[in-house]
């Protein structure tokens, strides 16, 4: 077993000329995704965390050892930096669900967006402005694609409950919104069982929209930092575990090269009003387990 930072070997002298580099270029082991994220989101110790709001999306932190659940509701990879863990708990359908809210509800939205030359999410920003925390008492369950971290049920499905006649588009895109926090909320929970976190880094696509990271802080009780940089984290963790490795910096150095440019403080009264919530989202999902299995093992009417 070596590090994530030993050099293995040179690169082929056909594969440095066809990519225009130096023979004398170095292989470095390196590592995955997820740990190569954790190190380019800039979170080097225990007492930070991080949150990657993509398609998938998930919370994780760097530890001294292994954060083992008694539920097995996240898990843990190696992180670059020798003696260190990824304790880290990936949900299924994070951005994927308010990608399918915009699919499945908001054409309107995207013809808009299309004229105005803008994207569809930012309209849907303008809508999800109008609402307010709770979307009316209204939740969604984000499993649209099953689910693996915190429940590891692929029969597992998306809903609305809750869902009334007051309710309109802009209810609905705020409770997808918040669907998503709260299962993420879960990982959190379980992470924070070894120290709390005081603020979170919040990274990835999600990070653009405006009622997204309030969303995440509120729920999350904390503050939200934004880096100057959202979608690189995975690609500047591999490049620095490679300038490691070949000697040119120290992980202590690479530190320094994640900025915050934008601090997100969470709202007391929301908070307080999400914890409440939350709870009554967790119940929801339990609720449903039964009629998740009842739902799979039925064969769908064109079959």
């Amino acid at each position: 077993v070596t590090s994530s930072t030993n050099v293995v070997s040179e690169i082929l002298p056909k594969v440095a000329e066809e990519l225009g580099l130096s023979k004398k270029t170095l292989i470095v082991r390196g590592g995955g995704d997820g740990a190569c994220a954790c190190l380019g989101a800039g979170v080097v110790s225990p007492d930070e965390a991080y949150l990657y709001l993509g398609s998938s999306s998930w919370v994780s932190t760097c530890s001294t050892e292994p954060i083992f659940d008694e539920k097995s509701r996240t898990f843990n990879f190696a992180y670059p930096i020798e003696g260190f863990y990824c304790p880290t708990g990936t949900m299924q359908a994070g951005g994927a669900s308010y990608h399918w809210a915009k699919d499945a509800l908001c054409q309107h939205e995207e013809e808009k967006a299309k004229a105005l030359g803008l994207s569809a999410f930012t309209i849907m920003d303008d809508l999800v402005d109008q609402t307010r925390p709770g979307a009316g008492n209204l939740i969604f369950l984000p499993y649209l694609l099953g689910e693996r971290s915190p429940r590891w049920n692929i029969n597992a499905r998306g809903a609305f409950i809750g869902l009334s006649s007051t309710h309109r588009k802009a209810d609905m895109l705020r409770a997808v919104l918040e669907g998503v926090v709260f299962n993420l909320k879960i990982v959190l929970d379980i992470l924070e069982t070894k120290g709390k976190f005081d603020k979170i880094r919040l990274i990835g696509g999600g990070a653009k929209g405006r009622n997204w990271k309030q969303i995440v802080a509120d729920i999350f009780g904390k503050t939200v930092t934004i880096p100057e940089y959202l979608e690189e984290a995975t690609s500047m963790g591999a490049a620095i575990i490679g300038a490691v490795g070949a000697g040119e910096m120290t992980f202590k150095e690479a530190s320094t090269f994640v900025r915050d440019v934008q601090f997100i403080e969470y709202n007391p009264e929301n908070h307080r009003y999400y914890e409440r919530l939350f709870e009554v989202f967790d119940k929801a999902y339990n609720s449903l387990i039964e009629t998740y299995e009842g739902l799979a093992s039925l064969r769908t009417y064109s079959d």
